[in-house]
């Protein structure tokens, strides 16, 4: 989520406050830790990595879909459980400790074998191993419609059920009601409701 969100925040900010200036970090690899001493003061992200020394909020919440070449014929209508068992999956794994995604940790959780094929530190270059290729991934919705319409992809539902994405917001608790922090909040919430990469290319 935070390649759609906060790149329509830096854009914002950049406009309103120029003097500002804003330095992200990973949340799977900066931890909750740092949000809780205060080397972070706002933290967007999943349920799964929060805090929870501190409250939050939920944000918006984000289906999980396949997605896959747009020339993969065995997308052409909606896959099975079996099919989707039998298909080599790209995953992204997250930080030193090799985190597993939301979705993916969903799945590992059933104790059914999983066949991965390729694994990438984030979200975003995923598409780019799945085209030319009989791979598939699982991704939310909105990134993977963002990247629907610039590469050949297509977005399939998945056969199994699972749990929604949950787009979380944290700030530091020293700083809360601080005006600036609340205003850079505002522009998450806002940008997470409207979430897009924003590019003809990527």
């Amino acid at each position: 989520m935070i390649e759609l969100v906060m790149p329509q925040v830096v854009r914002t900010v950049a406009a309103l406050a120029p003097g500002v200036g804003i330095e992200i970090f990973s949340a799977v690899v900066a931890g909750s830790e740092m949000l809780e001493n205060g080397n972070v003061e706002i933290m967007l992200g999943s349920e799964a990595s929060v805090s929870r020394l501190l409250p939050y909020e939920i944000i918006k919440e984000e289906e999980h879909v396949i997605i896959g070449w747009r020339e993969n014929k065995i997308l052409n209508d909606q896959l099975t459980e079996e099919q989707f068992s039998s298909l080599g999956r790209v995953a992204a794994r997250f930080g030193p400790k090799r985190t597993r995604s939301v979705a993916e940790a969903m799945l590992h959780s059933t104790g059914q074998p999983q066949k991965i094929e390729l694994t990438t530190s984030s979200f975003v270059s995923i598409p780019h191993f799945i085209v030319g290729t009989n791979r598939i991934a699982l991704m939310h919705s909105s990134l993977a419609e963002a990247y629907a319409r610039v590469l050949p992809l297509v977005i399939r539902p998945t056969p199994m059920a699972l749990q929604p994405l949950r787009i979380t917001l944290q700030s530091y608790a020293a700083r809360s009601g601080d005006a600036g922090v609340e205003w850079l909040k505002d522009l998450m919430r806002a940008a997470a409701k409207r979430p897009h990469i924003g590019y003809t290319n990527i």
